[in-house]
């Protein structure tokens, strides 16, 4: 079984990439050379911090909540494969947490690198700044403690958002059908496509990795039924786009306003 989780991730990759080049939902960007360069070395710079990190501090975190008996599902005392289940789910809400805080002044820099690509596919989905990603481990080991989420629970929850996370970001055309179905349920790429819009009315929403029930419950849910008009910042960063040290140098750029609610028309 672990085996099989450990490949999800690389085989929804390789499958993202396909369903863009057959159903594109929109006209295919200009990849190569350009931003995808720069996207996979973030990826790669994403296995340490990302792949690595996150799961390390958030297995961690498991344990000690287990050994001390914390959190909330710990108290329960609910059959195994239930409490799995919820802690899947709470997984999923734990990152919708997460995100919502990056979009707060405080964590806004760190997250605006992902808002930066002006097109959006697959290799969006890792287009994150190390320091964010760091951030974001921290806060889901603290998330993981208070909620008492089971190990288990944390590796299937970890690697099924961040394969979903890849299709959601795909500029994948799905079939019309398949899309009214999903979308009441799952953010789908034509639902997460609108909060990379650089208007903050389109972008202040759809915050979910997975399911929509969030973004419902906590009034942040908003129909993504056509695209943005544009992708990305309000504002030009010069030199930023396929240039991985700039990008780097992002959250300290005099140039990235201070927040998001000001960082867009």
């Amino acid at each position: 079984m672990s085996l099989s989780l450990a490949l999800l991730l690389p085989a929804v990759i390789v499958l993202a990439g396909l369903l863009e080049r057959v159903r594109p939902l929109r006209k295919a960007p200009a990849t190569w050379p350009g931003r995808l360069p720069s996207n996979l070395a973030l990826l790669l710079l994403g296995v340490v911090t990302d792949r690595v990190l996150q799961p390390a501090i958030a297995l961690l975190s498991a344990w000690l909540a287990a050994g001390l008996g914390a959190g909330l599902i710990g108290r329960l005392a609910l059959p195994g494969p239930v409490a799995v289940l919820i802690g899947v789910l709470a997984c999923d809400l734990g990152t919708y947490l997460i995100h919502r805080l990056m979009h707060t002044p405080a964590l806004w820099r760190l997250h605006a690198l992902h808002h930066s690509d002006r097109e959006l596919d697959w290799s969006t989905s890792f287009r994150h700044h190390p320091f964010e990603k760091i951030a974001s481990s921290l806060l889901f080991g603290l998330w993981t403690v208070l909620i008492g989420i089971p190990i288990d629970a944390v590796l299937i929850g970890l690697l099924t958002i961040s394969a979903w996370d890849t299709l959601s970001h795909s500029n994948w055309r799905m079939p019309a059908a398949l899309e009214r179905a999903l979308a009441r349920v799952l953010v789908t790429p034509q639902v997460h496509a609108l909060h990379h819009s650089t208007l903050s009315g389109e972008a202040d929403s759809n915050y979910g990795s997975i399911l929509l029930i969030w973004d419902r419950l906590f009034g942040t849910w908003r129909a993504g039924d056509s695209d943005p008009a544009a992708f990305g910042l309000s504002h030009d960063i010069d030199g930023l786009e396929g240039r991985l040290l700039p990008m780097l140098h992002l959250p300290f750029s005099s140039e990235l306003h201070t927040g998001p609610s000001s960082t867009r028309r």
